[in-house]
């Protein structure tokens, strides 16, 4: 409610306090809403903190411009208190009665808050201050030793060039020169102990004030290009550092004044084909120091590719003056990083030499037992980044015994570029277990040469048509659509494409039911929705009753009269995301909502009415829903928490009462049995209204048989009992960092492509299973699989990271980030699958889940 509004409570705020019995109690509370103007003055002075800014609020409030002159007197009065004269030019200024003498009497003030003040109201009203005065007072404040008073005259100066006019008498150039003073002559003032981080920050303002604002910058070098005696180069620098860009980067690499700086350098290594900048990276990049910092930074460099000839020299000729352990391991990053490929016979002999194969013939084979060091399977991975060729190498270390290279070599095959990978792979497909040949098939069926092998091994009976679901026909049917061979596939095994309800947000897409909700209830389905959610995506309503929507992409219950938003969820839903929603009321009205079979909200009131005439899909608001249902459920009996928990993911069979449309529910209230009113599920959903229609898809929620969801719980048993037994932490805590670690962090360890796991024992054992064992079943919008088909044929698949006007970036286990020019992408889209894989358990000996568990249930 507004300060002035007539009702507000004037007399009493929102926080209160509660004193001991032995307190004085406060006997006149002030009513500053009844108060005369000359009154507010007296309150304006007073002692207590909240009587003086009411006091200050209510003058503005009340806009009562006849107090000015008084107002006035007190800020040019050096009598009197500061704090009083502060709050005097707040009221002049919340009135609009600030004049040029208020601030030129403040700014040269003897109390820093006045000062600084002073340049605040300045840049907080531009049009009250003439330009001479205004910079007069911004020079002397970049002069003053009070560090708040310099940093509020740069952000003065930073508001006069965004808001520079070309009819200024005062030339823009000249404010840049101010500030660019500014950053590179700092005064020596204050404690030594601070005095750098105190210029650091003054420094970044004043690139904040520059940064975006290329002609002002441009007008600078213009009118400063006459010379680069003193401190002319370190200004350069600075506005170069400013500009930012290639042009930017140029002029940095001209200017600069000594060895640059990481900042310095990071910027001309965007140009590494100009003359000046690739003198200095040349340099520069002799210190591995310095490599390590591009390295780390690889991500932020729009042109990667131009740097690898001066990145190969350098870390070759690093590593052949010092051979060391960390400068190889330097090598092998540079090489996965910057897909340096003339490094690839370098990289090879450090897989080799670590790894323990021997050079000649690579017949050997690591010892029994024996752990590769990071050095070597990072030199794998780098391999696989180059999509090396090197078969017998990979071959050797597939069965090696050591599963960590094992994973690697086999990833490596699959990627490799040549037409010998698929018969190397076959040559060791008996000796891969379940989890390995997943990984082979996946990468394979990542471009279009290698799908066609893998498609060809399939229908030669080399490789089981077992090894194919549902989402590696989608990648193949994506990475060859043409061919003939993965069309029979999909014909054949394409079971997975079924119907669901699609709504293309017209008013009139709905299903045309006529449901009433008595008593207690339970609502719930799945539902995937387009981009753009809004209170006109709804799964039920009826006008002026109900409507289950999403405003604000958070699910919610809205219903008629007084109450409207009865209970709403916690967090968003993700669009193009299947999410199952339920709602439920129980015997006292009380709402709960439930997002992926968790409990999510509760509501706060009850309401206990009948709501009649819902309709499936129906939106109050206008426009309607758009995007799909699945497993819609009406019962007429509250729901507990397990029950939705457990069956959400369960497709219910045959013997169901299915409400037809025009029906209403009977309630367990008037005696009625317990019963699933309607069921909107596959072909049968009741009579489309409008534009609904029947869809059949593959992007399903993930909803199983009875007989998959028993299965499943044959699962769960299985593994709760394994993750319930005594197991050795130390190798429980190797397997984690081997088998979790490289997509999750825990202490700040580990991969960044799953959710950081500290803290995840204290969900339970429950939890971790249902993560682990179902991941597709309800995962975060954040850790779904995105996908990129380029124009050359290949598939990726990975975390969405980043993107830019220039190219999208994705990231994969064990693997660099990967940069994808936007010019190279065909097609790029989320799918329906969790970036964290299935089969992660089958994969492990019994004693190795028992183990792992150990590990997961200390991080708490």
């Amino acid at each position: 409610m507004p300060r002035n509004h007539p009702e507000r409570d004037k007399t009493r705020g929102r926080i209160w306090r509660v004193r001991h019995e032995s307190q004085p109690a406060r006997i006149h509370e002030p009513n500053l809403y009844k108060a005369s103007g000359k009154e507010l003055l007296v309150h304006l002075r007073a002692a207590n903190t909240w009587e003086v800014n009411a006091a200050w609020q209510e003058i503005v409030d009340r806009r009562d411009v006849s107090l000015a002159p008084q107002l006035s007197r007190i800020v040019m009065d050096d009598r009197q208190p500061n704090d009083l004269r502060i709050r005097a030019l707040w009221c002049l200024e919340g009135l609009g009665k600030v004049e040029t003498k208020h601030l030129e009497k403040f700014a040269v003030a003897k109390h820093r808050a006045l000062r600084k003040e002073a340049l605040r109201v300045a840049r907080a009203n531009p049009s009250r201050l003439r330009l001479a005065p205004k910079i007069a007072m911004a020079e002397r404040g970049l002069a003053d030793p009070d560090r708040l008073v310099r940093q509020e005259a740069i952000r003065l100066l930073g508001g006069m060039v965004s808001d520079w006019d070309v009819a200024s008498a005062l030339p823009q150039h000249r404010i840049v020169n101010l500030l660019i003073n500014a950053a590179v002559r700092m005064p020596d003032v204050g404690p030594a102990k601070w005095s750098e981080y105190f210029a650091t920050f003054e420094r970044y303002l004043v690139r904040m004030s520059l940064e975006g604002k290329p002609s002002a910058l441009a007008a600078w070098f213009a009118a400063n290009d006459d010379g680069l005696s003193g401190d002319q180069r370190a200004r350069h620098a600075f506005a170069a550092l400013a500009l930012g860009g290639a042009e930017g980067a140029r002029k940095l690499a001209r200017f600069l004044p000594g060895d640059p700086n990481s900042e310095e350098l990071l910027l001309m290594a965007s140009v590494p084909n100009y003359p000046a900048a690739r003198r200095i990276l040349n340099s520069s990049l002799a210190n591995p120091r310095n490599l390590r910092l591009i390295y780390e930074n690889r991500s932020r460099l729009t042109d990667p590719t131009a740097l690898a000839p001066l990145l190969t020299d350098a870390i070759r000729s690093l590593v052949t003056r010092d051979p060391s352990d960390a400068n190889q391991e330097l090598l092998v990053k540079m090489t996965g990083g910057f897909r340096l490929a003339s490094l690839e016979e370098d990289v090879a002999s450090v897989a080799q030499r670590a790894a323990g194969i021997l050079p000649a013939g690579l017949a050997g084979r690591t010892s029994a037992g024996e752990t590769p060091a990071a050095l070597s399977l990072a030199a794998v991975r780098a391999l696989r980044e180059l999509k090396s060729s090197r078969m017998d190498l990979f071959k050797a270390l597939a069965v090696s015994g050591n599963a960590e290279l094992q994973r690697e070599a086999v990833a490596a095959l699959a990627a490799a570029n040549s037409e010998a990978a698929v018969p190397a792979l076959l040559e060791v497909w008996p000796l891969l277990n379940s989890a390995l040949r997943r990984t082979a098939v996946d990468r394979l069926a990542g471009s279009a040469t290698s799908a066609k092998q893998l498609v060809t091994a399939v229908g030669s009976g080399a490789i089981s048509r077992d090894e194919l679901d549902g989402y590696t026909l989608d990648k193949l049917s994506a990475a060859i659509p043409d061919d003939a061979a993965v069309k029979q596939l999909v014909a054949e095994l394409g079971h997975s494409y079924q119907p669901v309800l699609r709504l293309s947000g017209g008013d009139g897409d709905y299903v045309d039911t006529d449901l009433a909700l008595r008593g207690p209830f339970t609502v719930e389905c799945w539902v995937k929705l387009d981009s753009g959610i809004g209170n006109q995506d709804s799964i039920l309503a009826g006008s002026g009753a109900l409507d289950a929507n999403f405003y604000d992409n958070r699910f919610r219950v809205w219903v008629g009269g007084a109450i409207n938003d009865i209970v709403i969820a916690s967090k968003p839903i993700a669009p193009e995301a299947w999410t199952h929603v339920a709602f439920t009321r129980d015997e006292a009205g009380r709402f709960r909502l439930f997002l992926n079979g968790e409990l999510d909200a509760t509501s706060a009131t009850v309401e206990q009415r009948d709501f009649e005439h819902l309709k499936v899909g129906y939106s109050i608001a206008a426009g309607g829903t758009s995007g799909d249902l699945a497993e819609f459920r009406v019962w007429n009996v509250c729901r507990s928490p397990d029950e939705i928990r457990t069956m959400a993911n369960v497709a219910i069979q045959g013997g169901v009462c299915v409400a037809p449309a025009h029906t209403s529910a009977i309630s367990t209230s008037t005696g009625g049995t317990p019963a699933l009113l309607y069921h909107g599920v596959g072909e049968s959903w009741g009579k489309l209204h409008g534009n609904a229609r029947i869809e059949r898809t593959a992007d399903l929620p993930p909803v199983e048989t009875e007989a998959d969801a028993k299965a499943l719980a044959a699962k769960f048993a299985q593994f709760r009992s394994l993750a319930n037994q005594a197991g050795d932490l130390a190798r429980g805590q190797h397997l984690f960092a081997a088998t979790c670690g490289v997509c999750h962090t825990v202490k700040g360890q580990g991969g960044k492509i799953g959710p950081v796991l500290d803290g995840a024992g204290a969900n339970g054992v429950e939890a971790l299973l249902r993560n682990i064992l179902t991941p597709n079943a309800a995962m975060e919008a954040g850790y779904r699989r995105f996908r990129v088909e380029t124009r050359e044929g290949e598939v990726l698949d990975g975390l969405f990271v980043s993107q830019d006007s220039s190219a999208l970036v994705l990231r994969q286990p064990n693997s660099e980030d990967v940069r994808i020019p936007r010019g190279n992408v065909r097609r790029a889209a989320f799918t329906r699958v969790s970036v964290m894989p299935e089969g992660l358990l089958e994969g492990l000996k019994a004693e190795d889940v028992s183990d792992l568990f150990a590990y997961l249930k200390t991080l708490r």
